[in-house]
């Protein structure tokens, strides 16, 4: 229903012409899986990867959380509690995961062991390297490939929602990963994961 609701809207730029990073994009991604798999996306991922990933607190469905166990979403100076709280199924795709630190930290081991966790190997090692390769400029100072950003020898993903932001990095000359979640829209994720990395030393 969602997807059908965007067959009106019309491209930005010709395919292939510019670069313009797009959720809607994920979403239509997220109704292939579903339709090639026969199944919802969600139960997909839970399927596919939450499960052998023992990402055992990590789902797309809001009711699978008691409410003392949510970090509640905040914006503003001085901050205050979103009056409304972001959440709507039809963009799990691009969004809507609710996760821990612990969960999204054995999703970044499986992307520093280049698509590896366990024993699960879902993709050959030509497959993954497919998702961080380089493959269009953003024209912002790096690359993305398959939902990475690439810069040199860094891959990584941001993410903002209302009250929310993120960030993981994945250094992979040295092998190591540092995962930032915040519950404030305005939060400097950048910053915080920078003094991280300088208490590392590596």
């Amino acid at each position: 229903k969602h997807i059908n609701s965007i067959d009106t809207i019309k491209l930005d730029y010709k395919p292939g012409k510019k670069y313009s990073y797009s959720n809607v994009g994920f979403e239509i991604l997220g109704e292939i899986i579903a339709q090639v798999s026969g199944t919802s996306f969600d139960q997909y991922m839970e399927e596919q990867l939450f499960i052998p990933l023992n990402m055992s607190e990590t789902s797309y469905t809001l009711s699978d959380f008691r409410k003392e166990e949510m970090a509640f979403p905040h914006e503003g100076h001085p901050y205050q509690e979103t009056e409304k709280f972001p959440y709507n199924r039809a963009i799990s795709p691009s969004g809507n995961l609710f996760t821990n630190i612990h969960d999204m930290n054995k999703w970044m081991i499986f992307n520093l062991n280049q698509g590896s966790y366990k024993g699960f190997e879902p993709l050959s090692k030509e497959r993954f390297n497919q998702l961080i390769s380089p493959r269009v400029n953003t024209e912002e100072d790096d690359f993305i490939g398959l939902s990475w950003f690439m810069n040199n020898q860094l891959v990584y993903h941001d993410g903002l929602d209302l009250g929310y932001s993120s960030l993981m990095m994945l250094y992979t000359k040295q092998g190591i990963g540092i995962t930032v979640l915040i519950n404030h829209q305005d939060a400097d994720c950048n910053e915080l994961l920078n003094l991280i990395a300088k208490s590392i030393r590596f």
